[in-house]
């Protein structure tokens, strides 16, 4: 007959039990761990975003468009417009912090963006920030970092245009 509690040989049941305890213990370390791995590296994603992120574009009228620079560091900024036939350039331009422009559009912007069945046609952005970092800006909006082979590749593209946008102060 059993001596233990409840009239049961326990044996070793402490040891089982911190047995399990220490390995759910190192499980929960581990998660922790790899969330907080992750938690950082999109923070430092956020930070070095940020200023790109803080450069805008939009449609003032038919003749013109405004881009502006919100951060309280001056990036370069290169506006461009490639839709169809169309491939249409400015010359990388430094902006001071806060500083807005005034970008002239191409004579048949109008008919490409009716072509195109948008309201507007916004500008894509090169933005080179204040680290040196190169983000494409699209037109739709999306913000995402450029390799240096794909920066090459857009220059190489850009040089190429014939059609050439102005900037000028507001």
């Amino acid at each position: 007959m059993a001596d233990g509690w409840l009239g049961l040989d326990w044996g070793n049941v402490p040891a089982w039990v911190g047995s399990v305890m220490t390995g759910s213990s190192l499980m929960i370390a581990a998660f922790t761990y790899r969330r907080s791995v992750a938690e950082r590296a999109r923070e430092q994603r956020d930070r070095e975003r940020a200023q790109a992120a803080k450069v805008s574009a939009w449609v003032v009228n038919s003749r013109q468009a405004q881009i502006r620079n919100g951060n309280d560091v001056a990036v370069v900024i290169q506006a461009f417009f490639s839709e169809g036939s169309l491939l249409a350039a400015a010359d990388q331009v430094s902006f001071a912090p806060g500083q807005t422009r005034i970008l002239r559009l191409p004579h048949d912007y109008e008919r490409l963006a009716d072509r195109s069945g948008r309201l507007a046609l916004i500008p894509a952005l090169v933005i080179v920030d204040s680290s040196g970092r190169s983000w494409l800006r699209t037109g739709q909006g999306g913000l995402e970092a450029l390799t240096s082979d794909g920066r090459t590749a857009l220059e190489r593209r850009l040089a190429a245009t014939t059609v050439q946008l102005t900037l000028t102060d507001v």
